[in-house]
């Protein structure tokens, strides 16, 4: 079965961002191209030479391996504040619009 190429061509459009979550070193060694110590640079908004943002976060998977209650609870508390930190890039980036 193919996909008429009206449809096709509605489906496939370019898509600009602002702002992009990197999860964890594999995600940003693939969008910086070197290594990255996600500890130093977590949560802090970067801009790229292409105006677009990058923020590194920890994965999400992460979390699930810690076995202390009160640290796993304080590793998740982080990791929320990374996203709101990517989420106050990109608004800030879109005029203030969520």
């Amino acid at each position: 079965m193919s996909i008429p190429e009206p449809l096709a061509a509605q489906c496939i459009v370019p898509v600009w961002v602002s702002t992009i979550v990197a999860l964890g070193a594999t995600a940003a060694r693939s969008l910086t191209g070197r290594a990255v110590i996600i500890g130093k640079v977590r949560g802090k908004p970067l801009p790229t030479a292409d105006g677009t943002t990058l923020v590194f976060t920890v994965h999400p998977s992460a979390q699930l391996r810690i076995e202390d209650d009160d640290e796993r609870h304080a590793a998740y508390r982080g990791f929320v504040a990374d996203l709101k930190a990517a989420a106050a890039a990109g608004h800030a980036r879109a005029g203030g619009k969520p």
